[in-house]
């Protein structure tokens, strides 16, 4: 195998780097779904093991070595019954997309091995590393991740219960023996499983984006297309009713003279102008999504940092119009309406207002260049 491409599927999932990173927002999308309802089993799960173990370690009349068997359970099962209702709070309450999703799962599946390994530290029987080996195993599975830190992670979590049975389990040394070789076996599974579900899960997000991409984008421009837009409003108009403190402003492009141009020097110059247009479009405003809605209108919405300088790269954008109007003859000249609309949270109660005020501002904005080019 080459070098290049095992280095891939440690870090990639056998995807390149930039698939990766492109359908990282699926693969958080995943993990988010996948915990949050994972959360909810979990603390079921744990709480009823809890519960019997309870029943069955103060329950008269139960053996006495079935007794003790069922008393190692309690203290972990209750760590764990307690602990996930915790996480299952944090779930319900963090976002998708928040930085502390994969490092939260992490530390909530250490604590689910650690804390069933636990158990054959007090127990002597054949079965007393069996929680953790079924642990070991199922726990990496719960997560899309870069293959090689679920490696990592069984790796470590394998070593962790080697070091705990030698040192504090007290046991023959043919039971440790045993034990250090059902754990190293169970990492090397759990590593196996885990990198293939990984390497398959990556796969499928990178495709998905891939069929997401196709979906929103507009096949002559490149740029995003009406379905994106849509989605986009809907988000905004989500934000707006929420209330949610965010600040955006819409700038409305429409290409002057295209039907002039069409009809003129042929369809495939209007192509050509179109796609002109877009790039000097999304040039001017590189921060921000830029979507086609129609023949010859675009959208931008602009946020963040393109907010900020709305005015300067406005400004800017007019200038260097101006420029290429002095510079071009009829069959390459590009003009440009444009309006704004910035959104205001005292006034603005959806986004079609806002919207309406940067479509009035562009329409006015088309009058004035054309009275201008007739006064030419």
């Amino acid at each position: 195998m080459e070098k290049s491409k095992f280095k891939d599927i440690l870090l990639n999932g056998g995807v390149g780097e930039e698939e990766y990173s492109n359908a990282k927002h699926l693969i958080a999308e995943a993990n988010f779904r996948v915990w949050k309802m994972s959360a909810i089993f979990f603390e079921i799960l744990f709480l009823v093991l809890f519960l019997i173990s309870m029943v069955f370690s103060l329950a008269s009349g139960v053996e006495p070595s079935l007794q003790e068997m069922f008393k190692s359970y309690v203290i972990p099962l209750g760590f764990l019954s307690f602990y996930m209702v915790v996480i299952s709070l944090l779930f319900f309450a963090l976002d998708p997309k928040s930085n502390v999703l994969v490092p939260l799962i992490y530390i909530s599946m250490t604590a689910i091995v650690l804390a069933v390994g636990s158990i054959s530290i007090v127990m002597n029987n054949n079965l007393s590393g069996t929680p953790f080996f079924v642990a070991l195993v199922l726990m990496p599975i719960f997560i899309i991740d870069r293959p090689i830190r679920n490696m990592f992670f069984s790796v470590l979590a394998g070593l962790i219960y080697i070091v705990l049975v030698l040192t504090v389990k007290d046991d023959t040394l043919n039971n440790h023996i045993r034990d250090v070789i059902l754990a190293s076996s169970f990492t090397v599974v759990s590593i196996f499983i885990s990198g293939v579900i990984n390497i398959s899960r990556i796969k499928r997000c990178v495709v998905l984006y891939q069929v997401e991409v196709q979906r929103d984008t507009d096949s002559l421009t490149l740029v995003k297309n009406v379905n994106a837009y849509d989605r986009k409003i809907d988000e905004l108009k989500k934000k707006i009713v929420s209330k949610t403190d965010f600040k955006f402003a819409i700038v409305v492009c429409d290409i002057n003279n295209l039907k002039y141009i069409n009809d003129t020097y042929g369809h495939t110059h209007g192509d050509k102008l179109i796609i002109r247009t877009s790039k000097i479009i999304c040039d001017a405003f590189k921060h921000s999504p830029v979507y086609r809605i129609g023949g010859d209108e675009f959208v931008a919405i602009l946020e963040n940092t393109d907010y900020s300088n709305r005015e300067s790269l406005i400004r800017h954008l007019h200038e260097y119009l101006d420029e290429l109007h002095s510079s071009s003859n009829r069959q390459e000249d590009i003009s440009i309406a444009m309006g704004v609309g910035v959104y205001n949270p005292n006034k603005d109660y959806d986004y079609v207002s806002v919207f309406s005020r940067a479509d009035a501002e562009m329409y006015d904005n088309k009058r004035v260049l054309k009275n201008k080019s007739e006064n030419i």
